[in-house]
Order: C-alpha cells, then structure tokens, then sequence
C-alpha cells in the first residue's frame, strides 16, 4: 500500500504588525528632544492633541516641554492628567514625584515615588526622558 503523505498547510505570511499610529510622532519627539528643541516638541505635541486631547503619551512629553521650558505649574498640569488616563505607567508616577518634590510637597512626592516602583515601565517614555 502507498500511503500518500499529506502535506502540511501552507503557512501564510503574518500580516506585518500595524504600526502605533504615534511612533513617528516619538521619533520626532526624541530627536527634538535630543536637540533641546523645546519649541519643536511643542509644536508636535499641540498637532497631535488638535486631532485627540487624550492621549496620555502625549501629555506626559508635553509636560517634559512645559517642564524644561521652566513652568513647573503648567508640567505638573499635564503630568497629572496623563497620570488620570493612564494611571498604570511608571513615568507618569515618576515625572509627578520629582514635580510634586520640586513643589516641597513633600507627601504628594513620595506617594508617588512608590507608585514608582510598582508600576510597569513604558518603554518608549523612559527613552523620552532626557
């Protein structure tokens, strides 16, 4: 008897993983970042939030900008609202301990700062901080 040898199915390529829609904006971001081009960031951070005023990544480099363009306030601002709508990010933590100690708040500080070391790191904002 001749057994016939079944062949395997064929494997299809994986569709390539969709691209994070903001993975450009980050790479401008760094790079403007790297320059100490604050105004720039701005710029990019204001085109993206024009289209969605939610975007917790977004927020979180706008208070970077806010931050080294010297408006404690106003990078505090923001840092607590990506911290609202993305309450799981260590950087989001991070950012407000360090704006909060800057503040001489010094318990709104290190509630946060042990917030720090129980939340996931995000990556591509950990890269983002100079």
């Amino acid at each position: 008897m001749n057994a016939q040898k079944k062949s395997a199915p064929k494997k299809t390529k994986k569709s390539a993983k969709t691209a994070n829609p903001l993975d450009a904006f980050f790479a401008a971001a760094q790079k403007s970042i790297d320059d100490k081009d604050w105004e720039k960031v701005e710029e990019a951070c204001e085109a993206v939030l024009d289209k969605d005023t939610e975007v917790p990544e977004v927020l979180f480099v706008l208070s970077l900008v806010a931050f080294h363009l010297d408006d404690l306030a106003l990078a505090a601002t923001h840092a607590s609202r990506a911290f609202e709508l993305q309450a799981s990010v260590r950087e989001h933590a991070l950012l407000l301990s360090v704006y909060y100690a800057l503040a001489g708040d010094i318990n709104n500080s290190a509630y946060y700062a042990k917030l720090v070391y129980a939340l996931p790191t995000n990556e591509t904002l950990a890269n983002l901080i100079p």
